[in-house]
């Protein structure tokens, strides 16, 4: 199946939605969360739903909201709570509609990542924290970009994202109930840290 953009074709994704088997599994890639709202999970008819998401306290993210937003550290709990919200909702599709789930996050910007995964859309994003979700079926691509070793794995029954290495050894682990905050500048330029 082919991955689609669900906000720019909602007609294809209705359609792929109603053609996907049920015991397939089904691959949504996207960035904070928020556009998961354009995703109809409900009427995919699949076994398994693997969501791979931007990691909200990723470096490049951080990075990317010094450099645009006035208040970054604003701009940084207004994702975290998208990302909060993505993962209640994606977790209680998954009671409802009875398929499994796992949430995998990559650590770069979602126009970045997307844009290496299809080139022709890169164009179009920018460099950007929101974009457009992918849904569809397995591919080369998506596998490769799901099994990624540099992603980290979102564990619902302790809220907590899981960062291992390449050899599997633990790297990172951060709880999404009390997230890192992040340092920003106040208005005069002053560079503070909240601890």
């Amino acid at each position: 199946m082919e991955m689609v953009p669900l906000v720019e074709r909602r007609a294809f994704r209705r359609r792929s939605a109603d053609q996907v088997e049920m015991d397939e599994t089904v691959y949504v890639i996207g960035g904070t969360g928020s556009e998961l709202d354009d995703l109809n999970i409900e009427r995919l008819q699949a076994s398994e739903l693997r969501v791979l998401l931007m990691n909200p306290y990723c470096e490049a993210m951080k990075q990317h909201l010094y450099r645009i937003a006035r208040h970054p550290r604003a701009a940084a709990e207004q994702i975290h709570l998208q990302f909060l919200l993505a993962l209640s909702a994606l977790r209680r599709w998954a009671a409802d509609c009875g398929f499994s789930l796992q949430v995998r996050l990559y650590d770069d910007l979602p126009s970045r990542r997307l844009g290496a995964l299809w080139p022709e859309s890169s164009s179009e994003m920018g460099e950007s924290v929101w974009c457009p979700a992918y849904c569809g079926g397995h591919s080369p691509v998506v596998e490769a970009a799901w099994s990624d070793p540099t992603n980290a794995d979102y564990h619902f029954d302790t809220h907590q994202i899981v960062q291992r290495d390449s050899t599997g050894r633990l790297m990172r682990r951060i709880s999404v109930s009390e997230p890192p905050r992040l340092p920003y500048f106040d208005d005069d330029g002053a560079l503070v840290i909240s601890i």
